[in-house]
């Protein structure tokens, strides 16, 4: 990602990212957009995802969507410091508190309030050392 996809996302969620995240998105780690996990679906099809798709979004548009807060948008009933990183396809959504400086990672499944959110990591770094290590390269 770059300075100007960072800028366009703070323009469209209208506030600055924090330092951490922004220094994650200008330096997201390469391992996150090559390691793959794979798993069977209940017809026995083979899943293959990757992070960047799915927990850590790297791409400005979609960021920029995970985060509409306009009435009917993905975001619509999350907090303005509330930032969504990326979700799960079991509809678990991966968010960061934009006013936590350490940018600790929280989880919260679908039809769950954000603000009752599992802690995941202590640090957006953290998380992505975890998904990385849970990953492997088929």
């Amino acid at each position: 990602m770059t300075s100007p996809d960072v800028l366009k996302i703070e323009a469209a969620i209208g506030r600055a990212l924090s330092v951490a995240v922004r220094e994650f998105y200008l330096n997201y780690p390469a391992e996150l957009r090559t390691a793959t996990t794979g798993y069977e679906d209940d017809e026995g099809n083979t899943i293959t995802e990757c992070p960047a798709d799915n927990e850590l979004c790297d791409s400005a548009d979609g960021l920029i969507a995970l985060n509409d807060r306009r009435p009917g948008g993905n975001a619509a009933f999350m907090e303005a410091n509330q930032f969504i990183l990326g979700a799960g396809g079991c509809g678990e959504t991966y968010w960061v508190d934009l006013d936590d400086v350490k940018s600790a990672v929280h989880r919260f499944d679908a039809g769950q309030d954000a603000n009752y959110s599992d802690d995941v990591a202590g640090s957006l770094a953290e998380f992505a050392r975890v998904l990385i290590g849970s990953c492997g390269n088929p």
